[in-house]
């Protein structure tokens, strides 16, 4: 049920074919390991709360909203001429 066939990909057909940095793998798992993942996540997901101010790895939710509205917080001030100051922590 945990075990896997990882098959190496090329990621770049007209790059090195002998070079390793040149594949990623692909987990070959069974029918049956997916069905089961799917039925726990299911069960799971509705006990994880993700914080609010999250906005990547969140269903329907991108870093889009995110890189806009630091875009329009940062020009905000740049227009009063005042410092403003990010921190990604």
């Amino acid at each position: 049920m945990l075990s896997a066939v990882l098959v190496p990909v090329i990621k770049d057909k007209a790059g090195k074919i002998s070079s390793k940095d040149n594949y990623h793998p692909i987990a070959l798992a069974s029918v049956f390991s997916k069905i089961i993942e799917v039925i726990i996540l299911g069960r799971i997901e509705i006990f994880l709360d993700t914080n609010s101010n999250q906005f990547g790895f969140k269903k329907k939710h991108g870093t889009d909203q995110c890189i806009y509205v630091l875009k329009e917080i940062i020009d905000l001030y740049r227009t009063l001429n005042d410092s403003v100051f990010v921190c990604f922590s």
